[in-house]
């Protein structure tokens, strides 16, 4: 994975939202890639492609990682399976492309040092296919009040399904670094008119896209947005209600500083929760971690104990980031 220093140190959006319940803190953190590539520099995405009769052994080629066949396979289907085959692929190249992390290698290259024999041009690829396609319009009646009387009207939706399967292969070993399969489907919104409703393709694209997302985020690093609740104060007391203040008001320095004064003072565990979990939404993982410890230690209270484990995680989290960027 190629290096991007700037991103070792997790990046943090810290924006507080304002309620009647406790006040939270939205942080955006940078997450590692959910899949260990081994350090993978440039990857390939070879064309998804649409089960068919014809296609007999299609798991084995791609489990055995030969692909030598596997551009061969032609997509004959006309019932928009193509469509969404070529939009995967399309949409995945593109961002790999725009990628900090990885290289993008076009399948036409790996197709041809495959023909010649010769190990693949790029250190990953992903294979996939599209199977039990199914685009269907279907009918649901709904009762509507016409002139004083209740009629059922008919409505029309349309239902898009398929089943996505794919794998990513290491080229050098042809090791299956992950197999995964699933469903995608989405519904259009209902129309009177079933002329009227969008084509598949128009139905299914947030779908595709939110499995293209899900992709992405297993090859490369990716953000993710957090709320990160503090308690709320029980004791009445006025300094408690200023330090919230501080912290709505997007001073959370300020609002850690009084919090951490009144818990030393007063003994308060909402004061030293809210310091800790101040420095957690800062991304002072180690020293919110050192301070929540202490509160699971004095207390005992199980909103310490899993705000402990929360911290643990973006620990281990950071660590993993930071191994994937300096590979």
């Amino acid at each position: 994975m190629k290096k991007n220093l700037s991103f070792l140190t997790v990046i943090l959006v810290l924006v507080v939202l304002l309620s009647s319940c406790a006040t939270s803190i939205r942080a955006t953190i940078e997450r590692p890639a959910e899949l260990d590539l081994n350090g993978a520099d440039t990857m390939a995405v070879l064309p998804f492609q649409v089960e068919d009769n014809s296609m007999g052994g299609f798991q084995t080629v791609l489990v055995f990682g030969n692909v030598t066949n596997f551009f061969n396979q032609l997509n004959n289907s006309q019932n928009g399976s193509t469509d969404a085959a070529y939009y995967l692929t399309h949409q995945l190249e593109q961002g790999i492309a725009g990628s900090k992390y990885v290289e993008l290698v076009y399948s036409d290259a790996v197709k041809g040092a495959l023909n010649a024999g010769k190990q693949a041009p790029c250190d990953v690829y992903m294979a996939g296919y599209i199977s039990k396609y199914d685009n269907e319009i279907k009918e649901i009646k709904h009762t509507v009040k016409i002139d004083g009387q209740n009629v059922k009207v008919p409505y029309y939706h349309r239902e898009v399904s398929f089943v996505l399967t794919y794998q990513i292969v290491d080229s050098e070993t042809n090791r299956v670094i992950s197999s995964k399969s699933g469903e995608v489907r989405a519904n259009s919104d209902e129309l009177e008119n079933p002329e009227e409703l969008p084509d598949p393709m128009k139905t299914l694209k947030p779908a595709l896209d939110q499995a293209v997302s899900a992709i992405m985020k297993q090859i490369q690093p990716y953000t993710e947005t957090k709320y990160i609740s503090l308690l709320k104060d029980k004791t009445k007391d006025p300094d408690m209600k200023t330090a919230d203040k501080y912290v709505k008001n997007g001073l959370f320095d300020a609002g850690r500083e009084l919090y951490l004064n009144i818990y030393q003072t007063r003994g308060y565990f909402e004061a030293g929760y809210n310091a800790a979990i101040i420095l957690e939404a800062q991304g002072k993982y180690q020293e919110a971690y050192d301070e929540m410890m202490e509160l699971v230690r004095k207390f005992g209270d199980k909103r310490a104990i899993s705000a402990l484990n929360d911290i643990q995680y973006e620990i281990d989290s950071r660590k993993t980031l930071q191994e994937q960027l300096e590979r």
